[in-house]
C-alpha cells in the first residue's frame, strides 16, 4: 500500500484551495434569524432531556414563535417557497423543524415506548334500580297496539 501522507497533506493543508468553503447555512432575514436562534435555544432545551413530550412541546413553542413573526413580516417574507421570491421566514421554520425532530435519533429508545396500561378499578359504589314510570304512555307518542306505530 502506497504512502498517502504527501498526497493527503497536499490536498487537505495546500495553501491554495480550489474551491470555497460551503458557508454554514443561508443568509437569514432578520425575522428568520430570530426564529432561527429561538429553534437553536429550543434545541439546546430539548436535548438535555429527549421525550417525545419535550419534541412536541418545543415544536408547539416554535410554532408560536413563527406565527408571532409571521404576523410582523411583509408577504414578500411571510409566504411559502411555492409563492414568494424570498420565503426566508417558512424555510427557517422547516429547517428548525427538521433539527427538533431529528432529536428523536439520539435519544432513549425506552423513552419513546409506551407507557404501562393501567385498567380502572372496579366501581364499588351500590347501583340503584330506577322505579317504574308514573305513566303508560305520552300523548302523541304511539304504542304497539295503536295503527300507525
Amino acid at each position: 500500500m502506497p504512502d498517502l501522507t504527501a498526497f493527503n497533506h497536499f490536498i487537505y493543508k495546500a495553501p491554495l484551495q480550489l474551491y470555497e468553503p460551503e458557508p454554514e447555512g443561508p443568509p437569514w432575514c432578520p425575522s428568520a434569524r430570530l426564529l432561527v436562534e429561538h429553534a437553536e435555544e429550543l434545541t439546546r432545551w430539548v436535548s438535555q432531556h429527549i421525550t417525545p413530550d419535550t419534541i412536541r412541546h418545543g415544536l408547539s413553542l416554535l410554532q408560536d414563535a413563527y406565527w408571532e413573526l409571521y404576523d410582523r413580516e411583509t408577504d414578500t417574507h411571510r409566504r411559502d417557497e411555492r409563492h414568494a421570491d424570498h420565503p426566508c421566514l417558512h424555510e427557517a421554520l422547516r429547517e428548525s423543524r427538521k433539527a427538533l425532530l431529528n432529536l428523536k435519533f439520539k435519544g432513549r429508545i425506552q423513552d419513546f415506548m409506551p407507557g404501562p396500561v393501567t385498567l380502572p378499578a372496579p366501581t364499588t359504589h351500590r347501583v340503584i334500580e330506577a322505579e317504574p314510570e308514573p305513566f303508560d304512555e305520552l300523548p302523541g307518542i304511539f304504542s304497539e297496539g295503536s295503527e300507525l306505530a
